[in-house]
C-alpha cells in the first residue's frame, strides 16, 4: 500500500531532471557500442535516486552525460534528451552548460583527493565556485559564505580547514569539503559518484548522514551511485539497477531489497557479505608470524628552527598478534587507526621503532636489508589499489615474472609459473602479453593477486584489497583468496575497513583503534558480543546494517 502511496505522490510532482531514451556512444575500438544504451529515468524533487551495478554498467556515464562532462569527441550522447527546467542539456551551448553545471546541477566525485587541486588551499578552491560564476559578491561576504559552508557539512574549526591544503586532510574531512563545494550555490540536484567507497564506516556513516540532511533541508533531488547495497538500503528512495549500459530493474528501494525480479538484481544481491559471522572451529596449526610489543612512530617531538614543537603521531603503540598457517587474521579500524601501518612493518617497507616481528624463528626488525631479501619473498603483499600498485609501462608477464627471476628463478620457468597463476586467477594465458590499462579494475586485482603468489609466500598481506572493486567481483576475489589460502596453506592478514567482508572471511579480528589493538577475538565472538565500546560504535556505523539480505535460493 505503501508503495502505491508513494507512487501517487511522485505522479503528483514535477521531474526536476527527465532522462529520455538516452544513448552514450563509445569509440569503434571498444568492446560495446555504447556505454548507455536507450536510458530513461526521472529524479523528483526531495528524494534520493540510486543508481547501482558493475563497474562498467554505464552508472558514472550517466551521471557525466547530465553533467556534460563526458570525454568529447571520443564518447558522446548519439541519442535522447536530458531535460532540466524545460531545456535539454544536450543541445544546449558549452557556455550555457557552464552556467548550469555547479550552480543548479552540482557533484561529488568518488576520491576527493584526485578531485582537488594539491597545491591550493581549500579556501581557495572553495572562492573558485563563486569566482567561476561571476557572482558579484564582496571578498567579505565570500570569506563568510565559506566558513558558512564548511560549518554546515560539519567540519570542525572551518577557518583552520580553510586554510588547509588537501592532503593536510583526512578522507572524510576532504569528502566534506568536495559537499561544500557541490553544495555551494544551492543546486536543485545534486549527483554523488562513489562518495563514500574509500571511507571507513564510521565516516561514511557520518557522509550518507550528511547527504540525506541537506537534501532534505533543500529539497534537492539526489543521484547517489554506488554499488554498495548497505548503501542503498540505508538511504534510497528508488532504484535503478543497470547492466551493460542499460536498466534492467527499477522501482521502490524496498522493492529491489526484498523482492528484486530481474535475474542480474538477484545475482548482485545474492553476493553482498552478510554481517553476521559463523562459528569456526579454532586453529591450531603452527604459528608463522608473531608480532609482540611493536610500536611505530611518525615525526618528532624536537623544536623547528622556528621553535615550532612538531608532532609525534603512535601509529602502532604495543601492538602484539600472531597469525598461524591457514588463518585469515582481520585487523578492522577507521582511517588512521594504524591498520596499513602494522601490515606494512610486518613485511618492513616502514621501519618499526622497537618490538619483534617473529617470522618463523627469525627477528624481522634485527634482520639487515641484504638479510631481508631472502626473506621478502615468502611474505608478499596485495595493495588497495589495482590501478597504482602495477607499472603502466610493463606487460602483465614482466609484472609477474619480476620477483621470482630477481630471486634466481629461470625465466622460462617463472613464465611458466605465471600462465598456471593466470588460470588460479581466472585469467586467460595470453593476458601476460597484455599491458594493465587493457584490464577492468577487478582483473587488475587479480594480476595483483597473482604478482604476490608467484613468489610461493607463507604469509600474505591483503591491504583494502576489495574495498575498490564491485559487489559481484568482490564477491569472486574473495572466494579465490579463500581458495588460495587453502590450497597453499598460507596465513592471511586481511586489512580492512568493510565489516561485512571481514564477518565472511575472517577466522580472528583485531579492532584498531588510534595505533592500538583494543579488541581481539574470534570474528564470531568479535561480531555477536563485542567487549569495546569502540568495537560496538563499528557495528553500530555500518550501513543498512537493519537490512537483512534476502534468501533468494528459490528463484
Amino acid at each position: 500500500m505503501s508503495e502505491i502511496n508513494e507512487n501517487l505522490a511522485n505522479s503528483n510532482k514535477q521531474a526536476i531532471l527527465s532522462i529520455k531514451n538516452l544513448s552514450v556512444s563509445l569509440p569503434a575500438r571498444a568492446d560495446r557500442p555504447f556505454a548507455v544504451e536507450d536510458v530513461s529515468f526521472e529524479l523528483f524533487p526531495g528524494e534520493i535516486l540510486c543508481i547501482v551495478g558493475e563497474s562498467g554498467s554505464g552508472k558514472s556515464m550517466s551521471s557525466n552525460a547530465v553533467m556534460g562532462l563526458l570525454p568529447k569527441p571520443h564518447v558522446k550522447v548519439a541519442a535522447g534528451e536530458i531535460i532540466f527546467e524545460g531545456r535539454d542539456l544536450v543541445s544546449i551551448s558549452d557556455a550555457d552548460m557552464q552556467s548550469i553545471r555547479g550552480s543548479k546541477i552540482g557533484m561529488i566525485f568518488q576520491e576527493p583527493m584526485t578531485a582537488l587541486n594539491p597545491v591550493m588551499k581549500v579556501t581557495k578552491q572553495l572562492e573558485e565556485v563563486f569566482q567561476s560564476h561571476h557572482l558579484k559578491l564582496s571578498k567579505k561576504e565570500v570569506k563568510s559564505k565559506i566558513i558558512e559552508m564548511l560549518d554546515d557539512v560539519g567540519l570542525p574549526d572551518p577557518h583552520i580547514i580553510g586554510n588547509s591544503y588537501p592532503f593536510e586532510l583526512s578522507g572524510g574531512q576532504r569528502q566534506r569539503v568536495m559537499i561544500a563545494m557541490a553544495l555551494a550555490l544551492q543546486p536543485k540536484v545534486l549527483i554523488a559518484d562513489e562518495p563514500t567507497t574509500a571511507l571507513d564506516v564510521t565516516t561514511q556513516a557520518q557522509i550518507l548522514k550528511l547527504v540525506a540532511d541537506l537534501q532534505k533541508t533543500r529539497n534537492m533531488g539526489v543521484i547517489f551511485i554506488t554499488h554498495d547495497f548497505g548503501v542503498v538500503a540505508e538511504i534510497a528512495d528508488r532504484v535503478i539497477v543497470m547492466k551493460l549500459g542499460k536498466i534492467v530493474e527499477q522501482g521502490s528501494a524496498e522493492e529491489i531489497l526484498n523482492r528484486p525480479q530481474h535475474p542480474y538484481t538477484r545475482k548482485l544481491i545474492s553476493t553482498v557479505p552478510k554481517l553476521g559471522a559463523q562459528k569456526k572451529a579454532p586453529i591450531t596449526s603452527e604459528v608463522v608470524v608473531c608480532v609482540r610489543n611493536l610500536f611505530k612512530t611518525y615525526g618528532s617531538a624536537k623544536k623547528d628552527m622556528f621553535g615550532n614543537v612538531g608532532r609525534v603521531v603512535h601509529a602502532s603503540k604495543d601492538i602484539s598478534l600472531e597469525i598461524r598457517k591457514g588463518e585469515t587474521l582481520g585487523l578492522v579500524g577507521e582511517s588512521g587507526s594504524g591498520k596499513s601501518t602494522v601490515g606494512r612493518c610486518i613485511i618492513r617497507l616502514h621501519d618499526s621503532n622497537s618490538g619483534v616481528i617473529d617470522f618463523q624463528g627469525q627477528d624481522l626488525l634485527k634482520l639487515s636489508n641484504a638479510e631481508m631479501m631472502p626473506i621478502r619473498q615468502n611474505i608478499q603483499m596485495i595493495f588497495q589499489d589495482p590501478y597504482a600498485s602495477l607499472n603502466p609501462r610493463r606487460k602483465i608477464g614482466d609484472i609477474i615474472t619480476e620477483g621470482p627471476t630477481i630471486h634466481g628463478v629461470p625465466k622460462a620457468q617463472s613464465w611458466k609459473k605465471a600462465e598456471q597463476l593466470l588460470e588460479i586467477v581466472g585469467l586467460d594465458k595470453y593476458a601476460l602479453k597484455r599491458y594493465p590499462h587493457e584490464f577492468s579494475g577487478g582483473q587488475r586485482q587479480r594480476i595483483g593477486i597473482a604478482r604476490a603468489l608467484a613468489m610461493s609466500p607463507k604469509l600474505l598481506i591483503a591491504d583494502e584489497a576489495v574495498s575498490a572493486l564491485d559487489v559481484s567481483v568482490q564477491a569472486q576475489v574473495l572466494e579465490l583468496l579463500d581458495e588460495i589460502k587453502i590450497k597453499m596453506d598460507l596465513a592471511m592478514l586481511f586489512v580492512t575497513h568493510d565489516l561485512r567482508v571481514a564477518a565472511q572471511v575472517c577466522d580472528n579480528i583485531a579492532v584498531m583503534k588510534l595505533g592500538e589493538i583494543v579488541e581481539y577475538g574470534a570474528t564470531y565472538d568479535v561480531f555477536n558480543n563485542p567487549q569495546h565500546e569502540y568495537t560496538k560504535s563499528l557495528l553500530a556505523a555500518v550501513p543498512g546494517k537493519e537490512w537483512v539480505v534476502p534468501d533468494l535460493s528459490e528463484f
